[in-house]
């Protein structure tokens, strides 16, 4: 009766492990402090301090121009200012205005690369400042872009050139030799 029994691991059958008990959180190293970090090294230390400080100073710069252009707005008349934000106002909608027109320009280039079955993904980089430099980037492109596919093609299509001399009756087939001593 035994011998027929199928013969199964134990261990197949055994109870999960068991989880973690949820009141002892799983021990993971603590985690260093930034002057644990930086004690260690002296050049952790320099890359620290030289990041902090330009920061330091692209802050102080801003907090400058802020100020600046509050003392600016303060001593001007009422009229002065209304003319100041006007002409700030404009410069702002000029440079959407352009942003804009970026992109629309940037979405003909796409669809242009699209319709003549060139990858889309090149639109942002052939893109120029207006229509016509754009069309001309666009030839160039397609004129390198077919080259070297045509290169690529060429390439794998490259067959080798035949041997100049047949090969004699004791290099080939022996099967075929019975036929050439005829």
């Amino acid at each position: 009766m035994d011998k027929y029994k199928p013969k199964i691991g134990i261990q197949f059958f055994a109870e999960p492990p068991a989880a973690p008990e949820p009141d002892k959180p799983a021990e993971q190293p603590p985690t260093p402090s930034l002057a644990e970090l930086l004690a260690g090294s002296a050049d952790y230390q320099h890359q620290f301090q030289t990041m902090l400080d330009t920061e330091r100073q692209k802050w102080q710069a801003a907090a400058q121009e802020e100020q600046t252009e509050a003392q600016k707005l303060a001593n001007m008349t009422d009229s002065e200012r209304r003319e100041y934000q006007l002409t700030q106002r404009e410069e702002q909608l000029a440079e959407q205005q352009a942003a804009f027109q970026r992109q629309q320009l940037v979405a003909q280039t796409g669809a242009e690369l699209t319709k003549r079955g060139l990858p889309s993904t090149m639109a942002q980089y052939l893109t120029g400042k207006d229509a016509a430099e754009t069309k001309a980037n666009i030839e160039r492109y397609e004129t390198d872009y077919n080259a070297a596919v045509q290169a690529g093609i060429d390439g794998v299509m490259r067959g080798r050139t035949p041997p100049r001399e047949p090969k004699k009756p004791e290099q080939a087939d022996p099967f075929l030799t019975g036929f050439l001593k005829k």
